[in-house]
């Protein structure tokens, strides 16, 4: 309001303010629900099963405005992207990929990332359409396959995290997607309940860096709540 902007100009770094013009489009960016998969063909807007849970948060509405995730950059960093030749993958833009386990460009491993992926990126009318089919993708592998105790993780899988995170931040990564958490080590304390300050793990201190380098950092929260744990992992 009138009194907010009085207090803005009044700050030393700012120079002058004035109002954004305003503009309605007369038709969505999508006329009658359709959308180009990579290779130029229309596609109808048909979701299947992922419709419910697009709608939910929002993204149908987004879509309808024509925002699919074109010119956004996304890193993914988990564990494996096994079956990335699926059909719901055929428009699948993909920029850069790295293993930071094994040091190359292979990203297999299982199959989790992948799911994680189809969630953004899937493009299969009918079947499954993801939340930003035409964004590009850049995939991270940062976890170490069938450890001997898949309930822990080892302690460098928070390095090769972090090393991912500013992997994707010199690639310009708009956005930064990772359903990873650590509490449980195979090869050194664990974090406690404590620990979980913001201030201490180095997968929380290497996210907070990246947003206030400017990158949306998206984490899965866990699924800590049938466990004795109870409590939301790092760097979540």
């Amino acid at each position: 309001d009138a009194t907010q902007l009085a207090e803005i100009k009044k700050l030393n770094f700012v120079k002058s303010a004035q109002p954004v013009s305003r503009y309605k489009r007369s038709e969505p960016l999508v006329p009658s629900g359709k959308i180009f998969d990579s290779r130029g063909k229309q596609t109808e807007l048909s979701y299947g099963a992922s419709f419910f849970q697009l709608d939910t948060v929002g993204v149908i509405k987004l879509h309808n405005k024509g925002f699919l995730g074109n010119g956004i950059r996304i890193g993914i960093l988990d564990s494996g992207f096994d079956n990335l030749g699926h059909a719901a993958f055929d428009s699948l833009r993909i920029s850069h990929r790295w293993d930071f386990v094994q040091k190359d460009e292979d990203v297999s491993g299982d199959d989790h990332g992948s799911r994680v992926l189809s969630i953004l990126a899937a493009l299969d009318p009918g079947k499954m359409i993801g939340a930003s089919p035409h964004a590009t993708y850049m995939l991270a592998r940062t976890e170490i396959s069938n450890p001997p105790d898949s309930t822990k993780d080892y302690k460098i899988e928070e390095d090769f995290f972090v090393s991912a995170v500013e992997w994707a931040d010199s690639l310009g990564a708009d956005v930064i997607q990772s359903s990873l958490g650590y509490t449980d080590f195979s090869d050194g304390p664990d974090y406690t309940y404590a620990d979980l300050d913001g201030e201490t793990a180095i997968t929380t201190i290497a996210a907070d860096i990246a947003v206030e380098k400017g990158i949306v950092v998206v984490i899965a929260a866990g699924n800590e709540g049938n466990k004795p744990w109870y409590h939301v992992v790092t760097p979540a």
